[in-house]
Order: structure tokens, then C-alpha cells, then sequence
């Protein structure tokens, strides 16, 4: 999925997958003082969020969490491999209808925003400011805009297609998908919602 290596180009998608290969490698039933070891060889950013995750009352659930994300990111980056394609939708897109066809892979851009500024350095700023500096304006909410400006770099994933519910399905993420399909040349598809739930609709 990445087209270039090295500078910016550790994008967002790369450097969460990173990440997260190492986190579900952590056993269940780590003791307080295990934890604590790891956490003092991350960063600080990555640090604070995994403290959270590690916290004794829900230790062996988030675990289960990592490893559940950990699938969903491995699909994501194997699927062109396996002859599958990549499909960006916005977070508000129900992503089984994706899965309905057997060779494609939704991934969004909102989760993989979440999932980076909970455990990069830095929060996925680089990316923000990479976005802001191609003059998207600084109102886009930043759940979409902080992947997407990984996307922008050239340097990080690149989904083969774009799907959306509707145009106005939500206005910051329906802007800042159109804006990466126009300048990545990336197909965009509307799929409408009808609001008319009888036999018309």
C-alpha cells in the first residue's frame, strides 16, 4: 500500500501497523510491574495511551481490542496481495456493504485518525500540518483530515476507490474525500441513502 519509504512518508497507516505488530504480541495476564517496564520504552505519547489501554480492571480486554484492530489493519494492507481492493469510507458508511463483495476491504479514515493520535508521537500532527499546508482549511475536522494528509503525502497508503453514503453525509469528511480524489486521482463513488423507507424508497 505504501508507494515511496522514508521522511513524511512513514505515514500514518505504516507507522500504526507498526505499532500495533508489537502490541498484540503482549501476553494476557501481565502483572502491574510488566507493564509498567514497557511502558517506560515508549514515547511519551504512546506511552499515556497505552497506560489507558494496560489499566488493571480492563488489561486482558484491551488486549482483545489490539489483536480484534491488529486483523483489521493486516486485511487492509494484504489485500492487494490477495487480489483484493481497497475502499476508503467515511465513518459513517456501514462497512458490511463493502464486505459484500468478496475482493474488497473497507478501511476509514476516521478509525485510522483515532487509532494514530492515540499511540503515535506527536499525534499525528505532521500529517495536519502537511494537509494545512496544501491549504485545506483548518475547520475540516481533524477525524478525517489527519490520515487523509498522510493519504495526500503520496506516501502512505492509497485506497483504489472511495465510497460515500451521500454528499452531505458529513460535510468535513465528504469535502476533504473529494478534495484526495481529485488530487490523487482516486475514483470517488456516491452511493445515496434513500430517506424513503417503503417500496419507492
Amino acid at each position: 500500500m505504501d508507494k515511496r519509504e522514508g521522511g513524511i512518508g512513514d505515514g500514518l497507516f505504516r507507522r500504526v501497523e507498526e505499532l500495533i505488530k508489537v502490541a498484540v504480541l503482549l501476553p494476557k495476564g501481565m502483572s502491574d510491574q510488566e507493564v509498567e517496564g514497557l511502558l517506560r520504552l515508549l514515547p511519551p505519547d504512546t506511552s499515556r495511551s497505552m497506560r489507558a489501554l494496560l489499566a488493571p480492571r480492563f488489561r486482558d480486554v484491551s488486549l482483545d481490542f489490539i489483536r480484534m484492530i491488529g486483523g483489521w489493519v493486516k486485511e487492509a494492507r494484504e489485500a492487494r496481495a490477495e487480489g483484493r481492493k481497497v475502499v476508503l469510507v467515511p465513518f459513517n458508511f456501514p462497512p458490511e456493504i463493502i464486505y459484500l463483495f468478496r475482493n474488497a476491504v473497507p478501511l476509514t479514515s476516521e478509525v485510522l485518525t483515532t487509532l494514530g493520535v492515540s499511540v503515535l508521537e506527536g499525534q499525528g500532527e505532521r500529517y495536519w500540518d502537511y494537509a494545512m499546508g496544501l491549504g485545506i482549511p483548518d475547520f475540516l475536522c481533524s477525524s478525517s483530515t489527519i490520515e487523509l494528509g498522510s493519504v495526500l503525502t503520496g506516501r502512505d497508503f492509497e485506497p483504489d476507490i472511495i465510497v460515500q453514503s451521500a454528499p452531505g453525509a458529513c460535510d468535513a469528511n465528504s469535502k476533504i474525500h473529494e478534495f484526495v480524489s481529485l488530487h490523487m486521482g482516486i475514483p470517488q463513488v456516491i452511493l445515496e441513502k434513500p430517506t424513503d423507507t417503503g417500496p419507492r424508497g
